[in-house]
């Protein structure tokens, strides 16, 4: 079977589950729960008072923004981002460490079929399923930021911000994934890229330091930049371009380069 196709098919109801997630916790957020801070604004305002400012930041809570539909958009993203990127690390790690962890790596690489064309069957397969998510995403979303005044490019742009994201994330495990010996938990280590992105993006909304935000891939296209200014803050957003092809090209090399391991 065709190396793209195999993979389709083995992750076709993870990926499913995954989507159902993404956007669930979109329209929970944009029509559950964003209706609730409209209609209660003065008490919310009240409770943020009462928190220290460091732990309203850790968790993307701008009171100055909060209260618009689209700043509220990127107050969720970063919970929805942080999903995002657990599905594309998760979706990258079970593709290329698959024979690692059923130890036949040597076995597929003596098929009829050449090293490059299994990592791009491979590469292409997750690809399909990031595209296929942000799709459906972007159904969604787009109308609902429409609605609720946003420009439509503005609102085209923020929803884009999701598949960026998950392209980080993705390049990132593909090359974890080539570069280790073996993956022994799929769904651990994936949690584990999530949760290091979120941290670290919490760091930059304490520390408030332009450095900083160089380090945490959930900020490297944050739609917030988007709604303020119309466009991706450039530095950081050349760095996750950067971040995707450097890996994207190790791995390429190693995949195609590196020794099976003895089983």
């Amino acid at each position: 079977m065709n190396v793209c196709l195999f993979e389709l098919k083995a992750q076709g109801k993870s990926a499913a589950l995954w989507v159902a997630s993404l956007v669930g916790g979109l329209l929970a957020f944009l029509l559950e729960i964003y209706p609730l801070f409209e209609e209660n604004t003065q008490d919310i305002l009240r409770m943020l008072s009462g928190f220290p400012p460091q732990f309203t930041a850790a968790f993307g809570m701008d009171v100055f923004s909060l209260f618009s539909l689209g700043g509220f958009y990127g107050f969720s993203f970063g919970y929805i981002g942080l999903i995002g990127a657990i599905m594309a690390a998760a979706v990258a790690l079970s593709s290329f460490s698959r024979e690692k962890r059923a130890k036949c790596t040597d076995f597929l690489l003596t098929k009829p079929i050449s090293r490059p064309k299994i990592f791009a069957g491979k590469l292409a397969a997750g690809a399909a399923i990031l595209l296929a998510t942000n799709v459906l995403y972007a159904a969604c979303c787009i109308p609902i930021l429409r609605d609720g005044g946003v420009p439509e490019k503005d609102a085209g742009l923020a929803c884009l911000s999701l598949l960026l994201t998950q392209a980080v994330f993705y390049a990132m495990a593909v090359l974890f994934a080539t570069w280790i010996r073996r993956v022994r938990s799929v769904s651990g280590t994936a949690i584990g890229f999530g949760f290091m992105g979120f941290i670290l993006s919490a760091l930059v909304s304490i520390l408030k330091e332009d450095a900083v935000r160089f380090a945490a891939p959930l900020k490297y296209f944050d739609p917030t930049d988007v709604l303020v200014s119309g466009g991706y803050d450039v530095p950081y957003a050349a760095t996750g371009g950067a971040i995707i092809l450097v890996c994207l090209l190790i791995s390429a090399v190693l995949f195609c380069r590196k020794d099976a391991h003895a089983v």
